[in-house]
């Protein structure tokens, strides 16, 4: 039976995959750019996101779909599939985990057009504080999506040089 993406998302035993492996040391690096944008940068959350939606839309989803298909292209080859995919790596954790990059890619898309049409028409706390945590959000989710592009980018590098040395080699002749 093949584990659906949800199940997969939210396990919470075995390989660090899924939502655990998005909660990671790394995340600290998230927190302290966001941190840092939201107190440093001279305009707020919301005027950055009406300027940067578009071309960081257009660039990050370029980016993670050619990636991704490449990838595809490797998982897909059979002398690659019989040399690594395994039980203790199964299929699911390759395909889920670039899936989990699209799904966080496109949760900041959606988050960004949300900023950039103003935001919601509410506040918590006060007016100004629910903006700074608006920002602040915003730019740990803009850094977790740069960093999961990062990483597909890195892994399918990472599949390509497994797939090459999968693949057998001809040995040269001496003529």
């Amino acid at each position: 039976m093949i584990p659906e993406f949800w199940p997969w998302f939210f396990k919470r035993t075995g390989r660090q995959t899924g939502l655990r492996a998005l909660v990671s040391k790394w995340l600290i690096l998230d927190i302290a750019v966001a941190a840092i944008l939201t107190f440093f940068l001279r305009i707020d959350g919301f005027g950055f996101a009406e300027k940067a939606l578009f071309p960081a839309a257009s660039i990050l989803v370029g980016m993670a779909v050619a990636w991704t298909a490449r990838a595809a292209i490797i998982i897909n080859d059979k002398d690659f599939r019989s040399k690594f995919v395994r039980e203790e790596n199964p299929i699911e954790d390759y395909v889920y985990g670039y899936q989990t990059s699209i799904l966080i890619l496109f949760s900041a898309i959606v988050y960004i057009a949300i900023m950039a049409a103003g935001g919601f028409d509410f506040y918590i706390w006060t007016n100004q504080a629910s903006r700074l945590a608006s920002g602040f959000f915003m730019y740990a989710l803009i850094s977790l999506t740069i960093r999961e592009c990062w990483s597909v980018i890195n892994f399918t590098n990472l599949l390509s040089l497994l797939s090459a040395s999968a693949e057998p080699r001809d040995e040269p002749s001496e003529e």
